[in-house]
């Protein structure tokens, strides 16, 4: 009887042992699929966060050298203007000399050259009609732009001149004015100073000035620096 009952508790014994042991080992389970599926997010996140890095180091190398060429520019772009500067304050006093008319009669006219620094190269324009003193100049000044500008063409109208234009040269492929365009145009001066706003070239000009007498003569002259350094150039009737 006794043995009996011994079996019996043994049996419920183990019983509860095995299904003790099934629940602890599913848990273990669940942990373990866990920590997989942990290992398996973290790597995924951890090659994104290296592709990412990979995708920032290459586009950080490229900023540097969009920065490095760009402080290359910037570099020659200061060394032009510097160099602009120098040509413009150089041109602005490059005239040493300028011709001085005081006495203007008919076909007779008394100048002299005076030395001095001249921000103007001068156009002197003998017209028709002309009876002209220097104490008695007090001439009213016109002021017109042309297509550049920091440099400055006076043109001193000594008498009478008609239809005036500043004139935009058109050069074709041949080196060869083909057209004109007018860019000012004053009908009738008489004892005035015109006073051009432009850039004076060295090599081919851009523009031109033309005017007529009374007569009807056309005359023309080109807006360019000389490379004699007198300012002064003396135009007189036909």
């Amino acid at each position: 009887m006794k043995l009996k009952h011994y079996l019996e508790v043994l049996v419920v014994l183990l019983i509860i042992t095995g299904c003790s042991s099934n629940k602890i080992d599913s848990k273990y389970e669940n942990i373990i699929s866990d920590l997989k599926n942990q290992i398996r997010i973290n790597k995924d996140n951890n090659e994104k966060l290296t592709n990412l890095l990979d995708s920032q180091i290459s586009r950080n190398k490229q900023l540097e050298n969009e920065i490095s060429i760009l402080k290359k520019d910037l570099t020659a772009e200061r060394k032009k203007n510097q160099k602009f500067k120098e040509n413009t304050d150089e041109k602005k006093n490059r005239w040493d000399y300028e011709l001085q008319i005081f006495s203007a009669r008919d076909n007779k006219l008394s100048y002299f050259i005076e030395e001095k620094n001249n921000m103007y190269q001068t156009i002197n324009i003998i017209g028709s009609d002309n009876n002209f003193k220097s104490e008695t100049y007090d001439f009213e000044t016109i002021n017109i732009s042309g297509t550049g500008s920091n440099e400055f063409v006076k043109v001193i109208v000594f008498g009478s001149i008609y239809s005036f234009e500043l004139l935009e040269i058109i050069w074709d492929d041949n080196l060869e004015s083909s057209d004109y365009r007018v860019l000012e145009s004053i009908d009738f001066v008489r004892n005035k100073e015109i006073v051009i706003e432009t850039t004076l070239p060295e090599g081919l000009p851009g523009e031109m000035i033309r005017w007529k007498d009374e007569e009807g003569n056309t005359y023309e002259q080109y807006l360019k620096y000389d490379g004699i350094g007198i300012s002064g150039i003396l135009i007189l009737p036909k």
